[in-house]
């Protein structure tokens, strides 16, 4: 039941991201079905992933590399590795969380794997601000890092070091 209710919210919301991204509504079923192809062959992956547990994560991690990080061959095995170990604890914590608190939203989120926060933190140009939609469509953003949202554009410190740059360069 569960299941399904959480299955159906994500499908919804999907669909108003989609119209809210300004998709024509003749083809919403179009990347609707898209979207349902790429999410339910993530799904038997992962839970193929998850299935394994004696192989140190490398099924799961497979499956993460190429629905995370989009199969980059430049991403390091360690970082694929630490996500796959983090992901596999955060699963454990929801298996074990009783109904009640999973429908009353008690869920308690592991901090990321100290690997991959230095790794955010040390790249200069990646974006700890991510927009996204609210339900009633509007956007927002998030940061990955501290999960703290807000509703105006946050502008990362490199972009600030790369626009001052560019008007010393004028």
């Amino acid at each position: 039941m569960v299941q399904e209710n959480l299955f159906d919210n994500v499908w919804e919301d999907t669909r108003r991201r989609i119209r809210a991204a300004g998709i024509n509504e003749l083809s919403v079923n179009k990347h609707l079905m898209e979207t349902q192809k790429w999410s339910f062959g993530s799904c038997v992956t992962f839970d193929h992933g998850f299935e394994i547990e004696n192989d140190n994560n490398e099924e799961l991690a497979t499956a993460l590399w190429r629905a995370v990080f989009q199969s980059d061959s430049s991403v390091p095995d360690r970082k694929v590795l630490h996500l796959a170990k983090y992901v596999r604890r955060q699963m454990k914590l929801l298996e074990d969380l009783s109904r009640e608190d999973f429908l009353d939203g008690k869920i308690k989120w592991l901090d990321p794997p100290a690997s991959m926060a230095e790794d955010m933190l040390d790249d200069s140009h990646v974006r700890l601000w991510r927009p996204t939609y609210s339900a009633s469509g509007r956007k927002y953003y998030w940061n990955v890092y501290t999960r703290e949202s807000r509703w105006d554009p946050v502008v990362e410190d490199w972009e600030s070091d790369e626009m001052l740059n560019d008007e010393e360069k004028k």
